[in-house]
């Protein structure tokens, strides 16, 4: 436990208490969040002596061991910021400090604020349930986040349209206990605030009516509001703490209470913005949220992000009704037309007038240019769309240039089966030696499928992700390599589907969400720092009996959950192919054309991190230092296990680089030291007996591979 986290959780309690009781003396919270459970004494012993620590120790915050870090948290921040399920579009406060919620001047004040407020989806998506919260602001309009609309559209300012092939709906139900599959389209992008992080959308038949905007000043500190949203977990915060608050129900509709707090500058899109802060209990998916002001009903912020154990940051509706833009588009403020102040953010508003944006191509109606001038057969036209483009023609006496012979690059999906009922994974027997997977260290570290499996399966591959790190902890392959199962004629681009100039796309995986893995977004837009590599090479895993078989494995490779931030050079530098030369090498000691293999990066908790953005906007993403890699193959004496390693120097490298220099090492090494190298994970004991590290056979595959040993 870090001290400074211990002393933001005391300094968290000071404020929401504004006491020193002692956490004996407070409540705790039920399997709601917001049912108080009294009875100190019915807590285990060991639960309650924890609780009794830290309380003792709230003046010498750096004392407390992890256990009493943990009573803080997971008890005195829940119990004082619950997080209150809605239900019908209400909702009943049973929290002590909170049960003046229920007065009816009060309740009068905020029931009818929670209708017009709804979980902004995204049909087209299947890697996350949702992009966040959003709420009616005027009529048929809608105010989200920049960095949730940034899911589906680019860009700041006006005239702006989807990205091609997305769509977007609103839900204003989605409650614990009562979903409407009715949804309503959002039609259009009405524009992207150029300073805050605020869109405007335009939603299509909505029966509800819209929320007032204050356009007074802020209150005073300490006022309170309600953030009303829709939390989803985040799995880089504590799960227990977070079930705490949130019972284990996330995406659904809640009432969260807390306090307005003093406005604090923070970092928004590359600019420093003075924004309001609260401390309600809120999570991800209130990226959105109304909040709302217990003492007029009327919206007094945007919610849009927030420090654990700190703070977290609205847009003040104030600033909002500042700004002609939006009082011109038609936004209901507290008062007919709030003055524009001198266009506070007309500023920020010049030179992102953009115009349309094109969401499809279109092939115009129009007659062809005449030529305006020729030289030497050659001729030129003028096309104005609105650039003015001048086209060279090349030579009249050549055939013309058709729409067909010219090549387009497109980054496109490789051709994968989304029926994953039929995906078997990583073969323990393949070898015909019982070989299971390594096993993680921190369970709960590992992303889950629905059925609360954590190793997914793809054809002839599983992998395992770590969900804080949104990269794989391990993989794990099986590899074949005789010629009725290789197949003849399946190039890479066939079994892909891709076309002359095509990229491969990579694509999410939606048993998965997306907020546990890395999007193709974040490796398009990092400036041109990153190879996107295989960690399951395409080659290893793309066999079968049928062409299908191996066109499905072919698709399954180019899963993001099978991508790690690689620097230019991993897969292949100097004309050498870091990892296929090893598995060249083992197989040329082994026995079979078979081979299981698993792999991975090195997760170490002091990777360089590196600024880039994914689907949501803005993100950190550690940098893996280094890569391994445990091949496994029947030999003379059973079978024998070869480890390596593939590290890379980052030093001095800068978080913001174009591009990383890196200078690749690769080493042979024993598995028990690999083992406390990686620090996630065990090795099946079969493969510890199996290890072939400083033998004859690994000194042998070490110089056919031109490695140390």
């Amino acid at each position: 436990m870090a001290e400074s986290d211990a002393r933001a959780a005391v300094n968290f309690l000071l404020r929401t208490t504004r006491d020193k009781a002692g956490l004996e003396s407070l409540e705790l919270p039920g399997a709601g969040g917001e049912a108080p459970v009294t009875d100190f004494d019915a807590l285990p012993d060991a639960h309650k002596n924890a609780v009794e620590g830290a309380a003792a120790k709230l003046d010498r915050p750096e004392q407390m061991t992890p256990s009493e870090h943990f009573a803080l948290e997971a008890i005195i921040i829940p119990d004082r910021r619950p997080a209150i399920l809605i239900a019908d579009d209400d909702y009943r406060v049973t929290h002590r400090d909170w049960l003046h919620l229920n007065d009816p001047a009060v309740r009068a004040l905020i029931t009818p604020a929670i209708p017009a407020i709804g979980r902004l989806e995204l049909p087209d998506r299947h890697d996350i349930p949702y992009g966040g919260t959003a709420f009616l602001v005027g009529p048929g309009l809608l105010m989200t986040n920049r960095h949730v609309a940034e899911l589906f559209v680019d860009g700041a300012g006006r005239g702006l349209s989807f990205r091609p092939g997305a769509s977007a709906a609103m839900n204003f139900v989605e409650e614990a206990a009562r979903q409407v599959p009715q949804r309503y389209r959002i039609t259009s992008v009405v524009l992207i605030h150029p300073y805050w992080d605020m869109a405007l959308l335009k939603v299509a038949d909505v029966p509800f009516a819209p929320l007032t905007l204050s356009a007074a000043d802020p209150e005073g500190p300490e006022d309170e509001i309600v953030v009303i949203g829709y939390p989803a977990f985040n799995p880089r915060f504590s799960r227990a703490i977070q079930d705490q608050v949130f019972g284990g129900v996330y995406d659904v509709k809640r009432l969260q209470p807390g306090h307005r707090l003093p406005r604090r500058a923070v970092d928004s899109f590359g600019k420093s913005v003075n924004a309001s802060t609260h401390d309600a209990s809120t999570l991800g998916g209130n990226s959105g949220s109304a909040v709302v002001s217990v003492r007029t009903g009327q919206v007094v912020g945007l919610h849009f992000g927030g420090a654990y154990l700190d703070t977290n940051y609205a847009v003040p509706a104030r600033d909002l009704a500042l700004d002609a833009q939006l009082v011109d588009a038609g936004l209901s403020f507290a008062v007919p037309r709030p003055a524009p102040s001198g266009g506070a953010w007309d500023g920020w508003w010049q030179g992102v007038e953009t115009p349309a944006v094109v969401a499809a191509p279109v092939k115009p109606a129009v007659a062809a240019p005449a030529p305006v001038a020729t030289s030497a057969g050659r001729a030129t036209a003028s096309i104005t769309i609105p650039l003015t483009i001048t086209v060279s023609l090349g030579d009249l006496t050549t055939p013309a240039v058709t729409p067909e012979s010219v090549t387009l690059e497109r980054a496109v999906m490789p051709w994968h089966d989304g029926d994953y009922a039929n995906r078997r994974g990583y073969d323990p027997d393949f070898l015909g030696f019982p070989i299971p997977l390594p096993v993680a260290s921190d369970p709960a570290s590992l992303a889950r499928m629905s059925d609360g499996a954590t190793a997914i399966p793809y054809t002839h591959f599983s992998i395992a992700m770590h969900a804080g790190r949104r990269l794989a902890l391990f993989t794990a392959s099986n590899l074949r390599r005789d010629p009725p199962a290789r197949g003849s004629g399946d190039g890479r681009d066939d079994l892909g589907g891709l076309g002359v100039g095509d990229t491969e796309r990579w694509f999410p995986d939606p048993r998965l969400r997306g907020i546990e893995q890395l999007p193709d977004r974040f490796f398009t837009q990092d400036r041109g720092a990153f190879d996107k590599g295989h960690l399951v090479r395409r080659a290893d895993v793309v066999w079968g009996e049928t062409v299908d078989e191996r066109r499905r494995a072919n698709g399954d490779t180019f899963h993001v959950t099978n991508c790690s931030p690689q620097v230019a050079g991993f897969n292949r530098q100097h004309g050498t192919d870091n990892w296929g030369d090893l598995e060249n090498a083992v197989f040329r000691q082994a026995t079979t054309q078979r081979l299981t293999i698993f792999a991975g990066p090195v997760l170490a908790d002091d990777d360089p991190p590196f600024r880039g953005v994914d689907d949501t906007g803005p993100v950190t993403v550690a940098i893996p230092r280094a890569f391994w890699k445990v091949i496994v193959a029947p030999d003379g004496a059973g079978i024998g296990a070869y480890g390596f390693l593939l590290e890379q120097d980052l030093t001095g490298v800068a978080t913001e680089a174009l591009r990383f220099d890196a200078h690749w090492r690769r080493s042979m090494i024993d598995l028990a030291t690999l083992e406390k190298r990686i620090g996630r994970l065990t090795f099946p004991d079969i493969l510890h007996d199996a290890d072939r590290g400083g033998t004859s056979a690994a000194y042998a595959i070490a110089a056919a591979a031109g490695i140390a040993a």
